[in-house]
C-alpha cells in the first residue's frame, strides 16, 4: 500500500483549487485518508441544465477533479475502486 505523503495534506489540496474551476463548481474536499480521498458538492440552482436535472459537466467536474487528485499523488494510487455515494 502506498504511503501518504507528508506534505499532501488536506489544506494543501484546498488551497490548490482556490480561485479554480473546483472551487467555482463548490467542490468541496472533506476527508483524506490512506488511500482515499472524499469531495463532496452542493447542488445549486446554477448547476442545474435548463431541464430541471443536474447537469452532466457538474458530475463530470467533481468526479474528474477527485480522481485527478488521485491519480497526480500517492494518495490513492493504488486503490482502483471507484465510489459515488449519494444522499
Amino acid at each position: 500500500m502506498t504511503m501518504l505523503r507528508p506534505d499532501v495534506t488536506l489544506d494543501f489540496l484546498r488551497n490548490r483549487q482556490k480561485g479554480r474551476l473546483p472551487d467555482l463548481l463548490g467542490v468541496q474536499l472533506v476527508s483524506l485518508d490512506q488511500g482515499q480521498l472524499t469531495g463532496e458538492l452542493a447542488i445549486r440552482p446554477e448547476l442545474l441544465a435548463p431541464n430541471g436535472f443536474l447537469h452532466a459537466a457538474t458530475v463530470v467536474g467533481l468526479a474528474r477533479y477527485v480522481l485527478r487528485l488521485c491519480r497526480a499523488s500517492p494518495i490513492c494510487r493504488r486503490r482502483r475502486r471507484i465510489s459515488r455515494r449519494s444522499n
